[in-house]
Order: structure tokens, then sequence, then C-alpha cells
């Protein structure tokens, strides 16, 4: 009888973990970069400046939030923390980081293998983003 009720509590507690796990989803890119464009151009891009590689992204599909891992260019590991607002009409998702800046995150893995994320502060005439790019799920 012990050993029915041990059998009980260890499949429950491994059913347990494995939907914890369903909840999310692990990608890689192969870097990110800081993206910039002058507004008074159209949105032209003018600049793309490489901020990480080694990047580690996961999904939370409960919660529709991105947590996104890197290696800097002095070689620490840093995160990033983007969480849900709700879901724009275009099916991108309006999310904001711990800072509570908005972004509209374009999540274009299955088209251009790329996710990004665009601020909605401007810094002068300059649109901010991030780019992730060569996204894969692991």
């Amino acid at each position: 009888m012990k050993k029915i009720i041990l059998l009980l509590i260890g499949t429950i507690f491994s059913v347990t973990l494995s939907a914890q796990s369903k909840t999310k989803i692990e990608y890689s890119a192969s870097g990110m970069y800081y993206c910039y464009a002058d507004t008074a151009k159209a949105g032209k891009k003018d600049g793309e400046i490489p901020a990480g590689r080694d990047v580690q992204i996961f999904y939370d599909t409960f919660f529709k939030s991105w947590d996104i891992a890197f290696i800097d260019k002095e070689g620490k590991k840093q995160a990033s923390s983007f969480y849900y607002v709700y879901t724009e009409s275009d099916n991108s998702t309006r999310c904001s980081d711990d800072f509570q800046t908005p972004y509209t995150v374009y999540n274009n893995i299955e088209t251009k293998g790329t996710i990004r994320l665009v601020s909605h502060n401007l810094s002068g005439q300059y649109i901010f983003s991030v780019l992730l790019k060569d996204v894969v799920k692991k």
C-alpha cells in the first residue's frame, strides 16, 4: 500500500512539473542588436549596434511575457523582461519592461527568424528598437 501511495505521489509530481514546463517556450538567437531610425526619414533604418550574443529567449504562453538573456560586450550575462499588456489589431503584442517603458513586440520567428521590440519612447526624433536575429526554437 505504501508503494502505491508513493507511486501515486510521484506520478502527480511528475505530471505537475511537466505541465509547468509546457507554459514556457525556449528559443535561441545568434545576436541581439539595438536599432534606431530617424522619424523624419519615414522609419528608414539608420543604425544597428551589436548589443549581445549567445541570446536565450523564454516565452511564457500563459503570461504572454518574454525573458531575454544574453552576453554583453564586456562578457557579462544580462537579462531583460517584457510583460504582456494587450494584443494589437495586427497581432503584434504590446508589452512593458521593468521600467514601464511601452514596447510593441513583432514576433516574426516563422517568417523572418526575428523578434523586434519597438519602444514607444522617442529619443529626440529617433525610434529605438531591439532586434533578435536568427531566432530558432530549442
